[in-house]
């Protein structure tokens, strides 16, 4: 049977002084349970938990907590069971993130229905990036001012289509997990980080990857008539951002892929990569972010 591998993510920051999120961990599990996925492992560092779920991931700080679901799941009931436990007084950012799905029939809601159920909790902005017929990205924020870090940053590359060559070594059958990172390289992209994956049965493939404040997560869904494999980090890329995107993009190979970059309004970067973006847009956000888009085919392919 077909997976999708196309994400849903929200990203809650709350106030300062509020009891720490990581000693919360039976409330975390409840969390990734209403989302009808599952815990596989947890590691944890000097100022990150990261949990490895059965579909994709949840990285909790002491203020700050980012959760990525992929499948099936119904990511807006931990949302809905977040805010049950934390006012709205309470909550200094949300950001809840949506990309179009290859079977979207086959998913419990829409993006428009998540939306109608979190307007009922709090205010926001609803944004749509892309086209009709290639990557889209969804997203609301919630409706209240918020300033970032200067080195605040999230890099997202989302990809279609992997190289057919690839596909076979994330087969359970055919791979372990320590040849899988040799074999691919995809744990050298971003070096000296504790490293968390799993090989799932009989196929597919994440990593959470944590070091200091930052994380990295990949995950990969290989069957070939819905390849998909995403990368994600929150490290503050100084002027790494293109040859991050160059280096993932080269593992997999897609046919076809979108990045997406959230940075401080206060800052400026742009992307200098090998390809032409069939769309690019670039808004600055209410809620104290730039959002770049951009939607690429990948003509070698």
């Amino acid at each position: 049977m077909s997976f999708e591998g196309s994400e849903k993510k929200v990203e809650v920051i709350f106030k300062a002084g509020l009891p720490s999120l990581r000693q919360r961990e039976a409330f975390w599990l409840r969390v990734v349970q209403k989302s009808k996925a599952e815990v596989l492992n947890k590691i944890s560092g000097r100022r990150c938990d990261a949990y490895l779920l059965s579909e994709s991931s949840l990285f909790v700080y002491d203020d700050q907590m980012v959760m990525i679901t992929c499948g099936r799941t119904s990511l807006i009931h931990a949302v809905e069971e977040i805010l049950a436990e934390f006012s709205a007084d309470h909550v200094e950012l949300l950001v809840y993130e949506r990309k179009n799905e290859v079977f979207p029939e086959l998913q419990s809601s829409t993006f428009e229905d998540d939306v109608a159920r979190l307007e009922q909790l709090i205010p926001g902005k609803t944004f749509y990036f892309g086209e009709k017929g290639g990557n889209q990205i969804k997203l609301f924020h919630l409706e209240k001012d918020f300033k970032p870090a200067l080195k605040d940053l999230t890099l997202e590359v989302l990809m279609h289509g992997l190289d057919p060559a690839i596909q076979p070594l994330f087969s359970s059958h055919k791979n372990s997990v320590k040849q899988l990172r040799t074999d691919t390289g995809i744990c050298d992209i971003l070096p000296g980080f504790l490293v968390d994956d799993y090989l799932f049965e009989p196929q597919g493939y994440s990593v959470n990857a944590i070091r200091s404040h930052a994380y990295y997560t990949s995950h990969v869904t290989p069957e070939p008539e819905c390849s998909y494999a995403s990368f994600e980090t929150n490290l503050f890329l100084q002027d790494d951002v293109n040859r991050v995107i160059m280096d993932v993009v080269e593992i997999f190979k897609p046919r076809e892929f979108a990045v997406v970059l959230f940075e401080p309004t206060a800052t400026s970067r742009n992307l200098d990569l090998s390809w032409q973006p069939r769309v690019e847009e670039v808004v600055e956000l209410d809620c104290g972010y730039r959002f770049h888009f951009y939607d690429f085919y990948n003509e070698s392919r």
